[in-house]
């Protein structure tokens, strides 16, 4: 498949020839998740295909969940949520015939300011988690996640107590305006980032204190799609 007029897997089929798969596949990480009872396993696509409209055809798209689904299921595994790859979402039409519940929705204003509103956007301590939307149809649209900082290049220079006032304002909001509170990051992201790892445990902390002070519910997209699912009917 050419996604942008390149050759998705030239890059990973190179690595097979060279017989070097190193960082290509953990399937340990997916025992881990699956195996603590309390985690959700998602989907995020087969080979990480972006499936907008005029990238990919509904043909490939088609392919891209099918072949989802089958590893899925030889894992024992039943995938309920997507998250886009490169948060472009398409063929959504296709999610609910696959037996998924939602989907995270995309955030067009990232798009909108590039890398440099992004990288901006860490400085904003007083950013509030998006409003609670019920969705029309049965699929439901999961708020878009906020990016936790990648402290790698420029956005080393982000001081981590602004990124943790930041985590401070967005759970708060969460907590006393029903609101939701997205966090997502790449799993290469704590290894090659210093202090990301940290950052993150900084703001599961912040959670599970709101969680005992204030109620603030944390639910895997699954349990959120079916709470929203509820409230329609």
């Amino acid at each position: 498949v050419r996604v942008d007029g390149a050759n998705w897997m030239e890059t990973f089929r190179d690595s097979v020839q060279q017989g070097d798969l190193s960082g290509w596949l953990c399937p340990e990480a997916l025992e881990i998740v699956s195996d603590s009872g309390v985690h959700e396993v998602g989907c995020h696509g087969f080979r990480h295909i972006p499936l907008r409209e005029g990238q990919v055809s509904e043909e490939e798209a088609r392919y891209e969940l099918t072949c989802a689904s089958k590893i899925a299921e030889q894992k024992g595994i039943t995938l309920k949520t997507f998250v886009y790859p490169r948060n472009l979402v398409g063929h959504v039409g296709l999610l609910e015939e696959y037996g998924y519940l939602g989907f995270r929705g995309e955030d067009v204003s990232l798009r909108a300011n590039g890398r440099v509103g992004s990288f901006l956007r860490e400085f904003d301590v007083w950013q509030k988690a998006p409003p609670f939307k019920v969705t029309p149809g049965k699929l439901v649209a999961i708020p878009p996640s906020f990016f936790l900082n990648w402290q790698r290049g420029l956005r080393r220079a982000v001081p981590r107590e602004i990124s943790r006032l930041r985590w401070k304002s967005i759970l708060e909001s969460a907590s006393t305006n029903d609101t939701v509170a997205g966090l997502y990051l790449h799993p290469h992201n704590v290894i090659d980032g210093p202090g990301t790892l940290d950052l993150l445990r900084d703001v599961l902390r912040m959670a599970a204190d709101l969680r005992d002070r204030k109620g603030l519910s944390i639910m895997t997209q699954q349990e959120y799609c079916r709470q929203t699912r509820m409230l329609k009917w």
